[in-house]
């Protein structure tokens, strides 16, 4: 099944973007056949098996595109080849990207939700990507141990994260820290990081290796809700960074609930 037609001419992703969440989010379980091979547009030739119910999974769906901004960074940024640290990689799309982009290009993808890693294992094969891209089935966070973490609602794959106190709904999974994890790996092109809340904790496990400048790029994002959940201070992980000698500056307005952050070691910066 072929995407609307509409959505195959040349609009902008803003347009499309709306288009979608005002006609075709509300009946897209009619369009399943979509989510059983959608291509990715900024990387001819592969394709994702999406969760039909799921509205982020929709918008890849009928549009090819997610967080057109970030797709566009680092799609440039993986044709120059290099490691990406891919940490709450959901159902691959952007670890798939980045692998197919440069043949010579790594992946280390981190996804927590159990059913998320499925989807996630079934997207690297589908592509022929396992030589390239390595799935961790656990979290990372400031301490090694074992965290609650709730799932979220069964339609949506995107809610997930971890919390403060186990729920009916929530289930136990093991934490790293990524600079005890990642000990052979000498240079981190891109730490992309996207986990509903914890972004914070993720940067402070991998403290050796930011102050060893061995993380080149990170793009991280301040889910203010969610921090807030998880007793975190909204300024924490941007002071954090500053005190291990990143400079982070907002990629989006910051009087949103949701904040994309771009870091990148001091010196880069001048």
């Amino acid at each position: 099944m072929n995407r609307p037609l509409i959505f195959r001419f040349p609009f902008s992703y803003e347009f499309k973007k709306r288009l979608f969440f005002r006609f075709y989010n509300p009946v897209k379980k009619k369009w399943h056949g979509i989510f059983e091979n959608a291509p990715i547009k900024a990387a001819p030739g592969i394709v994702l098996k999406l969760l039909s119910s799921d509205f982020m999974h929709g918008l890849i769906a009928f549009t090819g595109i997610y967080e057109e901004e970030l797709t566009s960074r680092l799609s440039e940024q993986a044709g120059k080849g290099g490691v990406l640290v891919d940490v709450g990689a959901n159902a691959g799309y952007f670890s798939t990207i980045w692998a197919a982009l440069n043949p010579s290009n790594k992946v280390l993808s981190f996804e927590a939700s159990p059913r998320n890693v499925g989807i996630l294992n079934e997207n690297i094969k589908k592509n022929g990507l396992q030589d390239r891209v390595k799935v961790y089935g656990f979290a990372l966070g400031k301490e090694k141990g074992v965290l609650p973490f709730d799932c979220g609602p069964e339609d949506l794959t995107g809610w997930g994260g971890l919390v403060l106190e186990s729920k009916a709904a929530s289930i136990e999974v093991d934490v790293e820290r990524l600079d005890q994890l990642l000990t052979d790996v000498e240079i981190i092109d891109v730490l992309k990081i996207d986990v509903e809340g914890a972004d914070t904790w993720v940067l402070m496990g991998a403290d050796l290796l930011l102050r060893n400048k061995q993380i080149k790029l990170i793009y991280f994002e301040q889910n203010k809700t969610r921090l807030n959940q998880l007793a975190i201070r909204e300024d924490e992980a941007v002071e954090y960074l500053a005190s291990v000698g990143y400079k982070a500056v907002p990629l989006s307005d910051t009087s949103e609930d949701i904040v994309d952050w771009m870091a990148t070691p001091e010196e880069c910066t001048n």
